[in-house]
């Protein structure tokens, strides 16, 4: 189902969840988002918390291992790579603080195990080292900025081969825009499914050279062949996508 074709239709359709004199913690938005959440929140007596600079961990630190942070006073570690997973991280923190609040027991060694433990398939998942293999279900235009805001920070002197597919029903043009700003070699391929892009809608929606496969398996070969060890192959544009690499990646095992 789509959610909506505005930030605020689709804010409008995620507030569903919100329940009548319950509590609310979010992230920080767009203003037009933040003002349905904040109607909706009112609307139904909820009591709204929204992350601040106030209420965020300090001296954040970005590499390959996650981030590492400071929080009461002490040094924690969350394995999630992406400077797009530091909100995630601040609403996460936001939502234990208010439980405590509540009545809850949240120890800072509970806190440190379930931020090691924490694991995520699918989002910035490196899963090759040479060359680097990286797996992203970034599926829409601003979640493929954010990733490419963290591939160029992280890896900024890496050369950038990108497997791409969508769904058909994706914004292609905004999302190859992106791709085409950052990467040397962009090779399409097709996800197994009825709704998937075609490679001519693909093509399209690029405006520069592109090579293409089949499937993700001669996709994934393909790139191979066109880097070396300095470089990062990306697989992304579709969470079916990156499942069926996951797939590929294990039968070759």
């Amino acid at each position: 189902r789509t959610l909506g074709r505005s930030l605020s239709s689709i804010a409008h359709e995620k507030c569903g969840i919100i329940k009548e004199g319950g509590t609310v913690v979010s992230s920080r938005q767009h203003r037009h988002a933040l003002k349905v959440i904040r109607d909706t929140a009112r609307r139904r007596k909820a009591k709204l918390f929204c992350v601040d600079s106030d209420s965020a961990p300090v001296d954040a630190r970005f590499d390959e291992k996650g981030i590492r942070f400071r929080y009461r006073g002490e040094v924690f570690q969350l394995p999630l790579r992406g400077h797009f997973q530091w909100d995630n991280l601040c609403t996460a923190l936001l939502a234990i603080e208010i439980l405590q609040k509540k009545g809850f027991s949240i120890s800072k060694d509970a806190l440190r195990r379930g931020l090691q433990r924490c694991e995520l398939k699918g989002r910035f998942d490196i899963v090759e080292r040479n060359p680097l293999l990286v797996l992203d279900g970034a599926h829409n235009p601003s979640a493929i900025r954010a990733l490419h805001h963290s591939i160029q920070k992280l890896f900024p002197e890496r050369k950038l081969v990108v497997v791409f597919s969508c769904l058909t029903s994706k914004d292609k043009r905004s999302m190859a825009r992106t791709i085409e700003r950052y990467a040397e070699t962009v090779i399409l391929t097709r996800i197994r499914s009825e709704r998937a892009a075609t490679l001519p809608e693909l093509r399209q929606a690029f405006g520069k050279d592109t090579l293409a496969a089949d499937s993700i398996e001669g996709a994934l070969q393909q790139a191979r062949s066109h880097v070396g060890g300095d470089a990062l192959i990306l697989v992304t544009g579709s969470i079916y996508l990156v499942a069926e690499a996951y797939l590929v990646l294990a039968n070759a095992q």
